[in-house]
C-alpha cells in the first residue's frame, strides 16, 4: 500500500476513487435537480394561490360595495327566521283587517270569503261553507260582470244585445209553461190510455 504526498494511504486503484467521486457528483446533482423542481413546483403553487386570493378579494370587494355588511351563516339563519315570523304576523294582521273592513261595510260572510279566497268558488249550503278550486283548464263562458245588473227588487238582470232581461221572470214563465205542458200531456195520455182513466 502506497502513501501519497498528503500522507493518506493509497490503495493503488485510481479508477475506484474516480468512480466514487463521480457517484458523489451525480448524487449531488440529482439532489440539486430535485430541490430546483421542488422550488419550481412551490412557485407555481404560490402563483395559483395568489391568483385565487386576488379573485376572492375582488368578490369580497364587490359584495361589500353592494351592501357594506357581511353576515355569518348563523346570523343569516337567524335573520331569515325573523323575517319569516314577521311576514307571517304581517299577513295575519292584513287578513284580519280585510275581514274586519268587509264585515263593517255590510258585506256578507260569503262575499268576504270570496274576497279572501279569489282562486276558489265559495258556496254556502245549509249553514256550511264549501270551497271548490277554480279549474283553469275548463272552457270559460263569455259573461262579464258588466253583463249583470240588480234591479229594484234585488233580482239579477242580464244584459243581452243591448237589452236587459230579468232572468227570474223568464225562469218563472218557463217553469209555468213546462208545468202546464206537463199537465196537458198527462191529461192527453190518460185520455188515450186503453185501460181508461179517471
Amino acid at each position: 500500500m502506497k502513501t501519497n504526498a498528503s500522507g493518506r494511504k493509497d490503495n493503488g486503484n485510481p479508477n475506484r476513487d474516480r468512480t466514487l467521486y463521480l457517484i458523489n457528483v451525480i448524487i449531488l446533482c440529482l439532489m440539486t435537480l430535485a430541490a430546483l423542481c421542488a422550488c419550481f413546483f412551490m412557485l407555481l403553487r404560490y402563483r395559483k394561490a395568489s391568483r385565487d386570493l386576488s379573485a376572492v378579494k375582488k368578490q369580497i370587494a364587490a359584495i361589500e360595495g353592494k351592501d357594506k355588511t357581511l353576515y355569518t351563516a348563523d346570523e343569516l339563519e337567524s335573520r331569515v327566521a325573523g323575517a319569516k315570523v314577521q311576514a307571517a304576523s304581517q299577513t295575519r294582521s292584513e287578513i284580519l283587517m280585510q275581514i274586519q273592513s268587509s264585515l263593517e261595510s255590510g258585506n256578507s260572510t260569503a262575499a268576504m270569503l270570496r274576497g279572501i279566497f279569489p282562486d276558489d268558488i265559495v258556496v254556502v249550503s245549509g249553514g256550511r261553507y264549501y270551497f271548490y278550486p277554480v279549474l283553469s283548464g275548463l272552457a270559460a263562458n263569455g259573461f262579464r260582470s258588466s253583463d249583470f245588473k240588480t234591479d229594484e227588487a234585488a233580482a239579477v238582470c242580464r244584459r243581452r244585445r243591448g237589452r236587459i232581461h230579468n232572468e227570474r221572470r223568464r225562469h218563472f214563465f218557463r217553469k209555468r209553461r213546462n208545468r202546464l205542458a206537463g199537465g196537458c200531456g198527462r191529461r192527453h195520455q190518460l185520455r188515450n190510455d186503453p185501460r181508461g182513466g179517471p
